[in-house]
């Protein structure tokens, strides 16, 4: 089968690509590799900056984004120093306001990461230059002399499918096989730290983010719709064994020494 285009990685960047090249008429194959369900929960990307809001409003999308998120007009960032009890005291205060933006796109949008994939899969269904295959793993390249000849391997569930495309994007994250088979090198940064995502509902007095730091610490609250709030709390190195060892009694400290009463 030839297409135009073949994508590798099914996330938002592939599938936002992928809808913008099927607008202009242009066959599109993407293959996602996920086994699970393509829906399931991730806590990635789910805090839509303005600029990306107007990049899915010129795609039609923004009746349905408004619909379907929790809209942020102000991030509170809190700078707070931890005293010898292990609790924090403020000593500054900032706010980020998207509502000064002299701009339509004046507000930020939560919307979790699984939405905002529905949102864009069943657009592009809507297409028929638009081919989906899932789950489907692109393995290599075949090996021909001439260029022109060479087709992708894809393994899927059941077979294993030859398919050319004048254009391959790898969109896969930071592992891509296609960028591995066609040589391409990305610049890499590695952390040592992690983050704890946790959501619950959310208090009726949370009506804007707001973000708890100091030298060693950082706690997000970011209001979600439905009721709930989006937490982010950052695990310092080596610390993740620890806390699981002591139980949840040491995840509920370190939420409450993160933030103000």
């Amino acid at each position: 089968m030839k297409y135009d285009v073949l994508i590798a990685g099914g996330g938002v960047a592939g599938l936002t690509l992928a809808l913008k090249l099927v607008k202009k008429n242009i066959r599109v194959l993407l293959i996602e590799k996920a086994k699970q369900n393509p829906q399931k929960v991730l806590y990635k990307g789910e805090l839509l900056q303005p600029k990306s809001i107007k990049i899915f409003s010129d795609l039609g999308l923004y009746s349905l984004l408004e619909k379907e998120s929790y809209p942020l007009h102000v991030i509170h960032s809190i700078e707070v120093e931890l005293q010898e009890n292990g609790f924090p005291t403020p000593i500054f205060e900032s706010e980020l306001r998207y509502d000064k933006l002299d701009s339509f796109y004046n507000q930020a949008f939560m919307l979790p990461h699984e939405k905002l994939r529905s949102i864009l899969l069943e657009e592009l269904k809507r297409y028929e230059t638009f081919h989906y295959i899932w789950p489907g793993t692109f393995l290599n390249f075949t090996e021909d002399q001439n260029p022109d000849a060479r087709k992708a391997r894809i393994k899927t569930k059941d077979e294993e499918l030859y398919c050319q495309a004048d254009f391959y994007v790898g969109a896969e994250g930071r592992v891509s096989k296609i960028r591995d088979s066609m040589k391409t090198k990305v610049k890499e940064s590695d952390y040592n730290h992690q983050f704890l995502t946790v959501s619950f509902p959310r208090p009726p007095s949370l009506k804007d983010s707001v973000i708890f730091a100091s030298k060693d610490s950082f706690l997000g609250l970011f209001p979600l719709p439905g009721g709930e709030v989006r937490t982010v709390l950052l695990i310092q190195p080596g610390q993740l064994k620890k806390m699981k060892e002591e139980g949840i009694e040491s995840f509920y400290r370190a939420y409450y020494q993160s933030c103000l009463k």
